[in-house]
């Protein structure tokens, strides 16, 4: 009986048919991929969780330094604008600069800043802060305009006030065309007469003009108004009082009392009832 190894087939065999049956009998062959075990089944969730938590706490940290700890976000430039006449633009910046300089921009309280600032500038109309990243902050100057000349008998001086009756500061009255007032109470640069004074004059003096009543001279105090007619009828108005009713009545009663040939002393509009004086 003859035998044939297998080895001694191989040599026989031409080398490419060998590679191909070979690979044909590996190719066959069904892998079956092992299962992961019972445990690893049951950690993987866990396991997927831990990963991702790592990763966003890392992620967090980074930049938690890059933000806060780094340079690249620290206040290094302020920028003021819109400082003119009654506002210090160096004073102004040095303040700021203060207290953001070298601070991480996103630290900046810009509503609080804007506050402090209008509280030692009063100069300034408002103020708006906002921030220029990734290191500027910038500050926006509306100062106040001045509208009207205060003055009183005690003080002589000129004072420049704006529509809050904030005192800007002393001007010659020869170097300004603003209409004069005289106010019967303290007059200081960089505090407050009394608030209502420039819209109650301003009302007053349309009025006057809209009934073409002539008055000689206006006199403000904190609670009223004091005017005097051509014919030196002494005024009174309330500063709570509508002012184009006031005028109305003063102009009616001085045609009136004219007609009648009386000779009147004071027209009193500060209570519910007009008063009336006579000579």
């Amino acid at each position: 009986m003859r035998y044939t190894t297998y080895s001694r087939m191989n040599k026989n065999r031409h080398p490419t048919v060998f590679r191909r049956t070979f690979l044909r009998q590996i190719t066959s062959r069904r892998i079956i991929p092992r299962r992961p075990s019972f445990f690893l089944r049951r950690a993987l969730p866990a396991i997927r969780v831990i990963i991702i938590t790592i990763s966003v706490v890392l992620l967090l940290s980074g930049l938690y330094v890059l933000v806060f700890k780094s340079g690249s976000f620290r206040v290094s430039r302020v920028n003021v604008f819109g400082t003119q006449s009654f506002v210090n633009g160096v004073d102004l910046s040095e303040v700021v600069r203060g207290k953001v300089y070298g601070n991480s921009i996103f630290k900046v309280n810009t509503p609080e800043l804007e506050y402090n600032l209008l509280q030692n500038f009063q100069g300034a109309k408002s103020i708006s802060v906002y921030k220029v990243y990734p290191t500027s902050i910038n500050v926006d100057v509306k100062e106040r305009t001045p509208l009207a000349l205060v003055y009183n008998d005690g003080q002589p001086d000129f004072y420049m006030v704006d529509e809050d009756g904030y005192v800007l500061g002393l001007v010659e009255s020869d170097k300004t065309n603003l209409p004069k007032i005289k106010y019967e109470g303290d007059i200081k640069v960089g505090l407050f007469v009394a608030s209502e004074m420039i819209p109650v004059y301003m009302e007053l003096v349309d009025s006057i003009s809209e009934h073409n009543l002539k008055v000689s001279s206006m006199s403000f105090y904190p609670n009223y108004a004091q005017l005097y007619t051509e014919g030196g009828i002494e005024v009174y108005i309330g500063n709570d009082k509508s002012k184009s009713e006031s005028v109305t009545i003063i102009a009616d009663l001085v045609k009136q009392l004219g007609l009648e040939d009386r000779k009147v002393k004071k027209i009193d509009l500060r209570y519910d009832k007009v008063i009336v004086s006579y000579e």
